[in-house]
């Protein structure tokens, strides 16, 4: 089996001014109706949205990562706020990046499909990606909010509704 494809990582899209706001001063979140994108409200009233970017790393491999943006910046397709925002769960908190690895491989039974030489993708935890993978990319898929004296439940995670059938168990930068 030849040597697989390992890419750069395609980290989490955000500017560093945002991701530092998101570590302090949040009153309230929503999560969009179509669980698409989840909202983040500052004292301020700033609101900033988790979203996602994609990327076409090779032919038959998309990747998607997470996109964290100022609901009033240049926001590519400017989806409207939800109308209701639940309270923020922490009095004081830390936010760490979910990551996971995805991959592509070819099925040993591809069984009836569309195409010429049909891929596989699916997701596993970093470091962790099968032998079988033909090519990878590790990519950012949430964020993990953690308190140490929570108003309410001691975790909330933004994004990502798992793309591939099932949980890979993403595990957070520390």
């Amino acid at each position: 089996m030849p040597n697989m494809n390992v890419h750069s990582p395609f980290d989490l899209q955000a500017l560093p001014s945002d991701l530092a706001a998101l570590g302090k001063g949040l009153t309230s979140f929503a999560v969009s109706a179509n669980g698409n994108q989840t909202w983040l409200k500052g004292e301020d009233e700033i609101l900033w949205v988790l979203s996602v970017d994609q990327r076409d790393l090779e032919h038959k491999f998309e990747v998607f990562t997470l996109r964290v943006e100022e609901a009033a910046s240049n926001f590519r397709f400017a989806p409207p706020a939800p109308s209701e925002f639940r309270p923020w769960p922490f009095d004081e908190w830390r936010v760490d990046v979910l990551r996971r690895a995805e991959y592509i491989f070819k099925p040993e039974d591809p069984g009836p499909t569309f195409g010429v030489d049909p891929l596989g993708q699916d997701a596993a935890r970093p470091g962790e990606v099968p032998r079988v993978a033909l090519s990878s990319c590790e990519v950012a898929v949430g964020l993990m909010f953690t308190g140490g004296r929570p108003k309410t439940p001691s975790c909330l995670r933004g994004l990502d509704a798992v793309q591939h059938g099932r949980d890979p168990g993403a595990k957070g930068d520390r």
